[in-house]
């Protein structure tokens, strides 16, 4: 019988709470459309990648009218159930089916380990060792951990370590990374409070990024920004350079582009 891991941590997650937002739904629907996509997928998608099926496709496989299909996969997306790069796929599905993968096939590791290898980077496919306690990838036996169903936040290395600067604890950059956030974000002040929000997760978390500044762009300026509205009870609206502007009626407006779908990813 296959099964994937289900998380207590789902039942409050703001993910959840966002699509129930965006949807139109109550929470114990989300959830249960959610599973129903994650068991669709261990029939039909095991590798967790999408590209393959139309958007009705997976609309029916949750139980969705067609007609709101490609707004159910632009939601997933906008929510982060669905990751729009490096391709259109499950976000963190070994997370959910790794255990069940490699029970299945044991006797053709290979197969679970091409699976794995496209969403954890490991020595047997050419990467850097993971990092011990960081998520799934903490070994080829994958131990469950609490809460995985928090985005795995992981970005790339930019410039070299004599380049960065210490601007706090356990964040560093370069001056010109530094440079780019303030005329991204537009004031200092709201850089190094994203900053802080990234040292405080860090530090608490144990995590460590081969990029401070690519963590900054691909998650923290989205928590900067929510913070920001649910602060000022502000009107926001998102736009592409994540930092708060005025509207015609003197409210603020705030953004990001993390998540943002436009229907092309998709192939039949």
């Amino acid at each position: 019988m296959a099964w994937i891991e289900s998380h207590q941590q789902l039942l409050n997650h703001p993910k959840v709470m966002d699509l129930s937002a965006a949807m139109g739904w109550d929470v114990d629907v989300v959830i249960g459309k959610l599973h129903r996509l994650w068991w669709w997928c261990i029939d039909y998608a095991e590798d967790g990648d999408l590209r393959k099926h139309r958007e009705g496709r997976i609309a029916a496989a949750m139980n969705v009218p067609v007609s709101d299909a490609k707004k159910l996969v632009k939601e997933l997306v906008e929510a982060g159930w669905i990751d729009s790069e490096p391709y259109l796929r499950i976000h963190d599905w070994w997370d959910y089916a790794g255990k069940y993968l490699q029970g299945r096939y044991k006797r053709s590791p290979e197969l679970w380990q091409a699976i794995r290898a496209k969403y954890i980077t490991t020595p047997e496919n050419g990467g850097e060792q993971p990092e011990i306690g960081t998520g799934s990838a903490a070994g080829v036996a994958l131990d469950t951990v609490p809460n995985r169903t928090v985005p795995d936040h992981t970005v790339p290395s930019t410039g070299t370590p004599s380049d960065k600067k210490e601007y706090a604890e356990h964040v560093h950059m370069t001056e010109g990374e530094y440079a780019k956030l303030i005329e991204k974000l537009g004031a200092e002040i709201r850089v190094k409070r994203a900053i802080e929000i990234l040292n405080n997760y860090k530090g608490a978390n144990g995590k460590r990024y081969k990029s401070d500044y690519l963590a900054i762009l691909n998650w923290v300026i989205e928590r900067l920004t929510k913070e920001e509205r649910e602060n000022t009870g502000a009107n926001w609206k998102g736009s592409s350079t994540g930092r708060p502007s005025q509207t015609s009626g003197g409210s603020a407006k705030a953004t990001g582009t993390r998540g943002k779908y436009d229907g092309t990813a998709i192939r039949g």
